[in-house]
């Protein structure tokens, strides 16, 4: 969906609620760019310049509050390529060879894209629908995008590298301009007839809290652009729906799908998409509370994982963050879901406010985005984040990427490289480092230490300005006497006689060793 969450706001966070409290809650869409690299508002050429993706790219949903206007992009005209054909699949791309379940691994090898299906054209007081969550016709796609052949030609160059193409897909609602009264169902493709949608209910915050099927089967939206809520207990429904993924999948050679809006559809609708779809899902459930979030993923191979970005913000955004919440709700995502290596781990989307909004110190940031690459699951890297973009909530946070000139020399840039680097060597060296469960080994009031495969990571809340201090840990894996490498530092240390390993913390920077790194990687 598209709104942000009202549970954090620009430079401060609240206490920690009850897990009921950690809801978001969703109601109209807004202006969102989320592309790496600038698909919006130019197409893709069929020569791309060389991909530079971080981990791939995601978003979320949120709260009923006012937000502002504005937002818009000016776009170029529409392209007069006609709608692909459904079920047309006389023309499949090259698929990567990899295995669904080795999206844990694929650390930035993937892009995940906005939604692509042809939107409503209207531009209305909250902007324009380019965040591609207001479709109105899933059998087209959005030519200010670009062409059928510019996303043909993306999805090869990127198999071409040997990366992956995410797309995110909306099956929730569709968007129309104006109140829910002004609904004009015979423009939305191909459910053409009111009867294929729920009646207009609201969805309240109460909702949230105790009535899930006014949460499936109410609408999203407001009066000035409304989101009539598909009826995705229709059986006609779900057949077109399953049809239509099977198709886009093939015809555009996608390798996974990010699924907006998961908990505002009926569980048992999922299989059978997931199924039809043919390819790794990662599913939408906004809630940060585990009992609520994790049951999904029984429907669902991944899911997005808020119950642990709610506390990990908390922890790192200064520093008296709790680092014992944020290891207690490890331990829980640990025991609630089903498997948590299939979670997808963030820091940053387009709907919460960026994490150097909250604060403007770049050594807790670069704790955070260290956390999410190394903390388990699938790590995620929001478009801009490797450039300390610091915008707040919506449509702060989406600032389009190519302003920055795409700078590779930054601090976060290469940070992201080099911990990613040493992710990719754990990976290819000792493949059971996916499925793998990570522990956590130690916390005090500023640290948390974890350790996932041969990979024993420090992170630290005290900030650039903090005292230099040494932490000492014993449940590190590592051999009495053997000799480890500091990856960010490339500075050695030596497990002592009695096992502990002395970690040195200055500047308030993450420490992340290894006593298996190739000398390449330093």
């Amino acid at each position: 969906m598209s709104k942000k969450a009202a549970t954090i706001t620009d430079k401060s966070l609240p206490p920690t609620p009850r897990p009921s409290q950690e809801r978001a809650f969703e109601p109209s869409s807004a202006p969102e760019v989320y592309i790496h690299e600038g698909l919006i508002p130019k197409p893709v050429s069929t020569t791309l310049p060389e991909v530079r993706v971080t981990q791939g790219i995601e978003r979320t949903f949120e709260a009923p509050e006012p937000r502002p206007t504005g937002g818009r992009v000016d776009l170029k005209a529409p392209s007069s390529d006609p709608p692909w054909t459904p079920f047309n699949t006389s023309v499949p791309l090259p698929k990567s060879n990899v295995k669904p379940t080795d999206w844990r691994g694929r650390s930035i090898y993937q892009v995940w894209i906005s939604p692509v299906t042809a939107q409503m054209d209207e531009d209305t007081a909250e902007g324009q629908a380019y965040h591609g969550y207001w479709q109105q016709n899933i059998y087209a796609l959005n030519p200010r995008f670009g062409s059928n052949g510019d996303l043909q030609a993306l999805s090869s160059a990127l198999h071409a590298r040997d990366m992956y193409l995410m797309l995110d897909v909306v099956t929730n609602h569709y968007g129309s301009a104006g109140n829910s009264s002004n609904v004009t169902y015979q423009g939305l493709v191909p459910f053409n007839d009111a009867k294929y949608f729920h009646s207009f209910c609201p969805i309240t915050r109460d909702d949230y809290l105790s009535n899930q099927t006014a949460v499936e089967q109410c609408w999203l939206g407001d009066n000035i652009v409304s989101l009539p809520d598909v009826d995705t207990n229709s059986l006609f429904v779900m057949d077109t729906y399953n049809n239509w993924i099977k198709s886009l999948v093939t015809v555009f050679g996608v390798d996974g799908l990010r699924i907006d809006t998961v908990k505002h559809v009926q569980k048992s609708f999922w299989p059978g998409f997931q199924s039809a779809a043919g390819v790794f899902t990662l599913g939408e459930v906004f809630d940060g509370d585990a009992a609520y979030t994790c049951p999904y993923q029984q429907q669902l191979q991944g899911l997005l994982n808020y119950p642990l970005y709610y506390p990990m913000i908390r922890a790192f955004q200064d520093s008296d963050g709790n680092m014992s919440s944020l290891s207690s709700a490890i331990s829980t995502i640990q025991r609630v879901c089903r498997d948590p290596t299939m979670l997808g781990t963030f820091s940053e989307n387009h709907d919460n406010a960026r994490f150097l909004s909250h604060t403007n110190d770049l050594h807790l940031n670069m704790n955070v985005i260290t956390f999410t690459i190394l903390s388990g699951g699938i790590p995620i890297i929001y478009q801009g984040q490797e450039q300390g973009f610091s915008g707040g909530n919506d449509p702060a946070n989406r600032e389009a990427l190519w302003t920055s000139s795409f700078p590779t020399k930054t601090a976060l840039y290469n940070l992201i490289a080099s911990v990613n680097q040493i992710r990719n060597h754990e990976v290819f060296s000792f493949p059971d480092y996916l499925t793998s469960p990570m522990s956590v080994i130690y916390t005090d009031a500023h640290d948390i230490a974890l350790r996932k495969g041969h990979i024993v990571s420090l992170f630290t809340n005290i900030g650039a300005n903090g005292t230099a201090y040494n932490v000492t840990l014993t449940r590190h894996g590592f051999d009495t006497n053997q000799t480890v490498v500091e990856i960010l530092s490339c500075k050695n240390s030596t497990v002592d006689g009695q096992g502990g390993l002395r970690v040195a913390v200055k500047q308030g920077l993450p420490q992340v060793s290894n006593g298996h790194v190739p000398h390449c990687l330093c």
